[in-house]
């Protein structure tokens, strides 16, 4: 990007998509991302510290809450360099792409769907609903508003974007010198999180059925237990359904978590042989790059050998 052209869309107040500091903010955005992943499925599932049972914030000053908020200003503010941001649209054969930096078209391209979802995501929903009283016994409007959480969960859409807009840098020629190493990390986190949101799906399980003493969580008398002691319960057993072992120790025994645990299996058995596959590929790629560079190795040694250069020298390069 050109610097004065840089400076001119700043006066404007319009983002350029190849800014050097977006892709910055984007990775901000996207840690954010992860751990909303991460903490908003364990506080509707669980009690965690400091946190209300009642699924409304009572306590405003809790960490949480501060958290909560804290995260929310940056979606906001991200909210409003949408609305400025520049995006890419296929052109000709001689440009095949060009950059829309039209405040309208911007606007108006943001408004037709995007911006909904993220102003759905951003709404404080739980703010809302924790300035409502109730009464004890509507236990089952408690458990509603517990789950007005789930709707951040939306903000996980700007993974696609996130994704296109890495997509189009890596294509750009910026792609890292490790890409087989990027894929196993990739797939591995990507292993971790399934795992993650299905352990809180095992436990909210026995939860929405009042943890009777038939659930697998009263037989495990986890009922009281820390909410860390319940959740590595939980991702026990869900690893081990997702790696089809099974070793039988935490058993599902009423009918909402045997048809939960059947879908599970059926998850766990693509899911493996998904994965399995993906990592033979991965497997291939090093072992084809790797025969790639002992071929272009052997090229180099036959040259030294054939120009008869000193030892010192033959290192040197081989290094």
């Amino acid at each position: 990007l050109d610097w004065e052209v840089g400076k001119l869309y700043l006066r404007q107040f319009l983002i350029h998509p190849a800014a050097p500091w977006l892709r910055r903010w984007m990775i901000f955005i996207f840690a954010l991302l992860q751990y909303n992943l991460i903490f908003i499925p364990l506080r509707v599932t669980f009690t965690l510290d400091g946190d209300s049972d009642e699924g409304d914030d009572q306590n405003w000053f809790s960490p949480w809450v501060v958290i909560d908020v804290f995260i929310d200003i940056f979606y906001y503010l991200d909210i409003v360099l949408n609305f400025r941001l520049g995006y890419y649209v296929r052109g000709t054969r001689k440009h095949p792409r060009t950059v829309v930096m039209d405040p309208k078209r911007i606007a108006l391209r943001y408004l037709q769907f995007w911006f909904w979802i993220d102003l759905i995501a951003v709404f404080p929903l739980n703010l809302v609903a924790s300035l409502l009283s109730f009464d004890a016994e509507q236990g089952r409007l408690l458990i509603l508003l517990r789950n007005v959480r789930l709707i951040r969960l939306l903000r996980l859409f700007k993974l696609v974007r996130i994704k296109k807009y890495f997509s189009a840098w890596v294509t750009a020629g910026n792609a890292t010198k490790r890409p087989i190493t990027l894929k196993l990390v990739r797939q591995g986190l990507w292993m971790l999180m399934i795992s993650h949101l299905l352990a809180c799906v095992t436990w909210y399980i026995p939860r929405l059925e009042g943890f009777d003493e038939d659930t697998w969580a009263a037989q495990q008398d986890l009922v009281d237990a820390h909410w860390t002691s319940q959740y590595v319960a939980a991702l026990y057993w869900t690893i081990m359904t997702l790696t089809t072992v099974g070793f039988g120790d935490i058993a599902m025994t009423t009918a909402p978590e045997r048809i939960y645990a059947i879908i599970c299996m059926f998850m766990g058995a693509v899911i493996f042989a998904y994965t399995l596959s993906n990592f033979a590929q991965l497997v291939r790629e090093m072992d084809a790059e790797q025969s790639e560079m002992n071929k272009r190795m052997d090229s180099i040694n036959s040259y030294m050998r054939y120009r008869n250069l000193k030892p010192e020298l033959q290192i040197r390069i081989r290094r």
